[in-house]
């Protein structure tokens, strides 16, 4: 009898959550937090990042409990999109530390990767991105970050393949120049 008034509960719980009750929300928190926080921070391994996700996906969760449809428990379906969110944000963050890698891949093969540390990464890339236009972002993220072929950007961008391709090469030049001036050195010294 107290399984069944124990799932009662929790389906209550849920609903309540779905629809935005604040209290609901927290109460839930108080029920799960440490273990789903315990679950990412093995998952990511960095404590600020297991905390960050952890707050994110809280912030999310009325949103995204409408999709529970209790075929397992709450515990074992939060276990899961936690899971799913770290291994997400493991890939974005590997893509993003790889973003300069592949933006200057044009540049001579004895160069090797950045050896920046991530968050170093992180913030170079974002800043980088920054100098561009949003059209230019976009091309640039979707090609270095998404590793989606020019043909493709062309289509999305609706513009001639030609055209992705020469600001493309025009975009790169702009990134290189701006490393130096912004004191990050030449590609090859950020890199040593």
């Amino acid at each position: 009898m107290g399984m069944r008034n124990e799932k009662s509960i929790e389906n209550s719980l849920v609903i309540r959550v779905a629809q935005g009750d604040q209290e609901a929300l927290a109460e839930l928190y108080s029920l799960h937090a440490t273990e789903m926080l315990n679950l990412a921070r093995r998952i990511v391994v960095d404590e600020d990042d297991a905390n960050d996700l952890i707050h994110d996906l809280f912030l999310l969760l009325p949103k995204k409990l409408k999709s529970f449809r209790g075929e397992s428990t709450l515990s074992t379906w939060l276990f899961r999109l936690v899971t799913n969110e770290s291994i997400s944000f493991l890939r974005k963050k590997r893509r993003r530390s790889s973003l300069l890698n592949r933006f200057f891949s044009s540049v001579p093969e004895e160069v090797e990767a950045p050896r920046q540390e991530e968050g170093e990464y992180k913030e170079i890339v974002d800043q980088l991105l920054m100098i561009y236009p949003p059209q230019i972002r976009a091309m640039l993220w979707m090609k270095e970050a998404e590793g989606i072929d020019l043909k493709s950007i062309a289509e999305v961008m609706k513009l001639p393949e030609g055209t992705v391709k020469s600001r493309m090469a025009r975009a790169k030049q702009k990134g290189l120049r701006w490393l130096e001036e912004n004191g990050y050195g030449t590609f090859s010294e950020i890199i040593s």
